[in-house]
């Protein structure tokens, strides 16, 4: 009888009157390092296949499962997602070391696990079906050099007062709130551990109060601090004493010197003001809104300036205006005897703008000289003035001339580049994609394909009977997927054409094929895939001849 294994660690059980001579070697080998692999062993698992590993298996040689640590890494970055590691239907007990990156689900193949998150290690056990947590009771638990927890308790009014139990989160809520109700105002707040009865602010000298805002008590009482009463926006007081009076955002409006008490005011707006001697300088009526003065004498030592315009130094009463000062007044009388005087003279017709024998000239006197002030003529804006604004109708170019779209049998050409040439996304985008070889839009916060178009055509040549890859698609923006294939054997010159519908989660694509026919039988299997960002059509050739495959694809999402 041949040796037999153990149902759960996998130990050789020698039988009676067997391996004679190589009993130690067994032993040894069999038994003996199986159980220390089982004790202490440690297996490192780095391959993964779509997200999953399965540990192995083997009587008396070293396996995976027998191993007591586990160590879950991902040095080739295999994992797309969290991931599962299918341990034997045996009891065993596991430490598992998880740093694979993702967080990693320890199971049976048919039954449930412990998920052990990425960075943590974690003690398990097979009960034979499941995998279940191996500590769920602790009689103290002690973090670092921290405080040794005994208990966790749920009293809502503390009365343990524990300095080795943790509270609950409602236990604690309930707590703080009732001790917020019974000290809800400041009367209380104050009045509490006072044993004098008054529940009066007192601050020591040199400490202060600091608020934003101040309310009186008593409707329309104001509040009175040191005999000085605030109320309704004003200050009664016997004396006021300031160095300055300034505007709500700071601007200083006037200063006050110390022992003369001159008020200096930079500026200031007065509905009516009366001034009854002295002097006023800098001073300006009506400064946005025009204002009248009323004076018995108005008497301009150096010059008059009105409205912040030409400063004015003198009035001459010159009918010939031969000073031709560009800072004096004139008087009517000489006004109008200067312009009857020039009369037939240089206000003829003979001389004024529509007697200039230069249009060009005349133009520029008006201000209105071609290439600078207007728009030369151009007959493409005559086109385009010419046409009437019809709602829907765009303007195209016809090789000569701007017309309608109307009235075109040419085409619109669309703004065309790859995916990662992408504008800044608005809602109603409409542009062709040269990486896809399709039209696409932007609509309710996403690029979409439109169709229309002869859609992403990708050829392969082979001889092989093994899969190749024949077409690659941008999953991120191939989510649906109508792709008809030609296959050709251009040996035998026999045909299939087929279609298929393929879609993809990101981490799994799945295709269904339909209306297939064939001159003679089919050329070839297909299937689909995910690599890295792309979804791939695959193809297996029923052929070993040279067999060419043409798959043209509709992006459907």
């Amino acid at each position: 009888m041949t040796t037999q294994y153990s149902p759960i660690l996998k130990l050789a059980l020698p039988v009676q009157g067997e391996l004679s001579g190589t009993w130690g070697d067994v032993v040894n080998d069999n038994i003996t390092s199986m159980v220390e692999q089982a004790i202490a062993g440690r297996a490192v698992i780095d391959t993964w296949t779509t997200n999953s590993h399965t540990l192995t298996t083997a009587n008396g040689t070293t396996s995976e499962s027998r191993c007591a640590m586990l160590e879950l890494t991902d040095t080739g970055t295999a994992l797309t997602g969290a991931g599962t590691v299918i341990c034997p239907t045996a009891s065993k007990i596991y430490i598992v070391k998880n740093d694979a990156g993702q967080n990693i689900t320890v199971k049976t193949a048919s039954g449930t696990g412990i998920l052990v998150p990425d960075g943590r290690t974690t003690f398990l056990f097979c009960d034979g079906t499941n995998v279940v947590e191996a500590l769920t009771h602790t009689t103290s638990l002690q973090l670092g050099t921290s405080t040794t927890v005994t208990a966790v308790l749920d009293e809502d009014n503390m009365a343990s007062n524990s300095p080795t139990s943790l509270a609950t989160q409602q236990s604690i809520k309930a707590y703080v709130d009732s001790q917020l109700g019974a000290f809800d105002t400041l009367a209380e707040v104050l009045a509490n551990g006072n044993t004098s009865g008054a529940n009066d602010i007192i601050v020591a000298a040199g400490q202060k109060i600091t608020v934003d805002t101040i309310d009186e008590t008593t409707a329309a009482a104001g509040v009175t601090i040191d005999s000085v009463l605030l109320k309704d926006d004003v200050v009664n007081a016997t004396d006021i004493e300031t160095g300055s009076i300034s505007a709500n955002d700071g601007t200083t409006a006037a200063t006050i010197a110390n022992s003369t008490g001159v008020v200096t005011v930079p500026s200031a707006v007065l509905t009516t003001a009366d001034i009854n001697g002295g002097t006023a300088d800098g001073v300006v009526l009506g400064a946005t809104t025009p204002a009248a003065a009323t004076v018995t004498t108005l008497a301009a030592n150096t010059s008059l300036t009105i409205n912040s315009t030409v400063t004015v130094t003198s009035v001459l009463d010159e009918d010939n205006m031969s000073s031709n000062d560009p800072a004096g007044l004139a008087t009517q009388q000489s006004i109008k005897a200067y312009v009857d005087g020039q009369v037939g003279g240089s206000l003829a017709a003979a001389n004024n703008l529509s007697d200039v024998a230069n249009a060009a000239t005349s133009r520029t006197n008006l201000g209105v000289a071609i290439g600078s002030d207007v728009q030369a003529y151009d007959a493409q804006l005559a086109d385009i003035a010419g046409l009437t604004p019809t709602n829907s109708h765009g303007i195209v170019g016809d090789g000569s001339n701007y017309i309608s779209t109307s009235a075109s049998t040419d085409a619109i050409l669309m703004p065309s580049g790859t995916t990662a040439q992408r504008p800044t996304p608005t809602n109603g985008m409409l542009r062709y994609n040269s990486e896809d070889a399709a039209f696409e839009g932007y609509a309710d916060g996403a690029w979409g394909a439109i169709a229309g178009g002869g859609g992403d055509t990708q050829t392969v040549t082979t001889t092989s009977t093994t899969q190749t890859a024949l077409g690659s698609y941008a999953a991120a923006t191939s989510l649906g997927i109508e792709i008809t294939v030609i296959a050709t054997d251009t040996v035998a010159t026999e045909r299939t054409i087929t279609k298929l519908l393929v879609t993809h989660d990101g981490t799994t694509a799945v295709a269904t094929q339909y209306g297939e026919v064939n001159t003679a039988t089919a050329m070839a299997s297909y299937d689909v895939d995910i690599s890295g960002s792309n979804v791939r059509l695959l193809a297996t050739a029923a052929s070993a001849n040279s067999t060419n495959f043409t798959a043209v694809a509709s992006i459907l999402a």
